[in-house]
Order: C-alpha cells, then sequence, then structure tokens
C-alpha cells in the first residue's frame, strides 16, 4: 500500500469512526434531526450497551461519553470547528450545527458537561415512568408511536 492510500485509509476510518460517534449521538439529539425514523430506531438500539434489551440512562452517558472522545479530536476538552478534519470539513460542521442543543451556553463549542448533561429527548419521551431506564416494552410503545407519525 502506498502512503497516499495509507493516509487516504487512515482519514476515512477517522471518517467513519465520526459518523459512527454521530449515529451514536441520536439519542442525544431530537428526533426531528435523524434522517428518518428507522435512524432514530437504529441508534437507540445502539445505545443498549450490555444487549440487555434495555437502555439505561448510564448507558446513555457512556455513550455520550465515547461519542464526545470521538468528537474532541484536538483533546481540548471542546467539541468544535477546531476538531474538524480538513477533508470533511463541511460534513463535520453540519454534523456539529446538528448538535447546538447541548451548547447550552451558545458559545459556539461543545464541552464534555454539556454533552453529558445535555436532554435526550427520544429517551425522555420514551421512558414514560420515569425511572430512567428505556425497556424493552417502552422501546417498542415509542416505535410503535413514532411509525404512526
Amino acid at each position: 500500500m502506498t502512503n497516499a492510500n495509507h493516509a487516504a485509509r487512515r482519514t476515512l476510518t477517522r471518517y467513519t469512526i465520526f459518523a459512527a460517534a454521530l449515529m451514536c449521538a441520536g439519542l442525544s439529539i431530537s428526533p426531528a434531526m435523524a434522517d428518518n425514523k428507522q435512524d432514530m430506531d437504529r441508534m437507540l438500539e445502539q445505545a443498549d450497551q450490555n444487549r440487555d434489551g434495555n437502555i439505561a440512562w448510564d448507558e446513555v452517558v457512556e455513550m455520550r461519553t465515547k461519542m464526545f472522545s470521538r468528537l474532541d479530536r484536538n483533546g481540548d476538552g471542546y467539541a468544535d470547528m477546531d476538531d474538524s478534519p480538513k477533508r470533511f470539513r463541511g460534513r463535520f460542521e453540519q454534523a456539529l450545527n446538528s448538535m447546538t442543543q447541548f451548547d447550552t451556553n451558545n458559545d459556539g463549542r461543545i464541552s464534555k458537561t454539556e454533552m453529558l448533561e445535555g436532554k435526550a429527548p427520544a429517551f425522555e419521551k420514551g421512558d414514560t415512568n420515569g425511572d430512567n431506564v428505556l425497556t424493552a416494552e417502552e422501546f417498542s410503545a415509542l416505535r410503535a408511536a413514532r411509525a404512526q407519525q
């Protein structure tokens, strides 16, 4: 493999990791921001870290922690345009702009605290009994309600 091919593969891998991180963000962004209902369902399913069929708030926090680590590419403690890969700057900016609800102090960047403490509208809507666990039954009901919209 040539150096150019190796560099291109590394860039693509970084972009793939970034895209996966954004997919995981689906639980933390509003349902309207997902491309379609299936995307939101897939994102919710990915949040079930221990694969027990339930999504606990702790799993959401764990997912967001991992996502933030991937977004904060320069390690300065913020997800912002300084983290943008040169090759995919437009896509990175678009993705970052879709997460503005996390920027609670409106400084144009998202801190780890803002990310971890941000609202999760899909989770909150689905967790009908308020126990901070989205059970398989609640997830099914959320999915059915979204299908009727």
